[in-house]
């Protein structure tokens, strides 16, 4: 099998993206008050259950409104799925 090789401007392509990458990075953390803390941005879901499924019946509650969600996708956007009758 043959090998692949990038390019050489592919490289200083990378190279380039990478140093440049790395500048904003250290102007990002210099224009940071000192102390600060890094946020976390946070999760925009809700999980289904407070916990993690233990039982087979919470994991089958799960699935089943999965499919629910799913039913109504489909009816509501039919073009984004492919299978939809």
């Amino acid at each position: 099998m043959k090998q692949y090789r990038p390019s050489i401007d592919e490289l200083k392509r990378r190279y380039s993206r990478m140093i440049a990458e790395r500048r904003i990075a250290r102007l990002r953390e210099a224009a940071r008050p000192p102390g600060a803390k890094q946020v976390r941005t946070p999760d925009n879901s809700e999980p289904w259950l407070p916990h993690l499924p233990k039982t087979v019946d919470e994991c089958a509650w799960v699935s089943n409104q999965v499919a629910e969600n799913i039913a109504a996708w489909k009816l509501t956007y039919p073009k984004i799925f492919s299978s939809a009758g």
